[in-house]
């Protein structure tokens, strides 16, 4: 009921400001966010670093009408093909958490692994484009499975 016209508004977001964002010192790695969600990209990242990601999924952003057709069970079939893609990477948990983590329905958000120690820096280049943020989590050292989530 017209929220075609808020998922289409979100995905044409432009993610021109990653050029600026890897200059910012302390950024370790970044990538878009896109089909394979985000618990997909994510594994990927901590894979290829030697790193694995604590996640507080409540502080997950998420549009408040996907919440709402969530609850009435609306789930695409990519998410359960990201979910066994992903394999043992993502720890067991309730379908609730694993399907907003590998939701296909992602049009390039940015994910962003920077040093504690530079996230003010970060953000400050985020409030100056006047683009939304949120601190998901930290990067700790490896052990099983790539993600951890709380």
């Amino acid at each position: 009921a017209g929220h075609h016209g808020l998922a289409r508004e979100t995905m044409l977001i432009a993610n021109d400001i990653g050029k600026e964002l890897a200059k910012v010192e302390g950024v370790h790695a970044m990538t878009d966010v896109t089909g394979f969600g985000l618990a997909g990209h994510l594994s990927e990242v901590c894979a290829a670093s030697g790193v694995e990601a604590r996640i507080d999924f409540a502080k997950l952003p998420r549009l408040a009408e996907a919440v709402a057709y969530r609850r009435k069970g609306a789930v695409p079939g990519g998410t359960g093909r990201n979910r066994e893609a992903i394999g043992k990477a993502l720890p067991d948990m309730d379908a609730a958490h694993w399907q907003w983590l590998c939701d296909p329905q992602t049009s390039g958000g940015l994910l962003i692994s920077v040093a504690a120690g530079d996230a003010d820096a970060l953000a400050a280049a985020l409030g100056e484009r006047s683009v939304p943020a949120q601190r998901v989590g930290e990067v700790i050292p490896k052990t099983h499975p790539l993600l951890e989530v709380y």
